[in-house]
């Protein structure tokens, strides 16, 4: 799983409990935009992705994820940041572990999930 940053705290506490109920174990990378399109681009391998909306229909252009892939599921964020930026996962192209990062996707935009981006000044998507 590769993500970005603005999404991590509330997926810290939300990871674990998807890991309990499934059996799944996730490894995530956390970083930046351009560190992660970096990673994509030099053909390193992910089951998923968590960015911006934008930055997902990007690389659903470019083949990284897969196309109807794209879920958004938390924005906007706090007023002070306010972008309106729409964070959205998308399933990388050729995930070795699909299924279980389509569990996680839809894990993470359960209503009980919520609560985690609430907690962080976000909306659920």
């Amino acid at each position: 799983m590769l993500s970005t940053q603005p999404t991590e705290q509330a997926y810290r506490e939300l990871v674990p409990q998807f890991e309990k109920a499934t059996g799944h174990k996730v490894t995530t990378v956390f970083t930046g935009t351009l560190d992660a399109d970096k990673r994509l681009a030099a053909g390193e391998s992910y089951d998923m992705l968590i960015m911006s909306s934008g930055s997902i229909e990007g690389h659903i252009k470019d083949g990284k994820a897969a196309a109807g892939s794209r879920v958004d599921y938390v924005g906007p964020l706090p007023e002070a940041v306010q972008c309106y930026t729409v964070f959205a996962s998308g399933i990388a192209a050729g995930a070795k572990k699909s299924d279980a990062a389509k569990a996680l996707v839809k894990f993470l935009t359960a209503p009980a999930a919520a609560p985690a981006f609430k907690k962080q000044g976000m909306e659920p998507g």
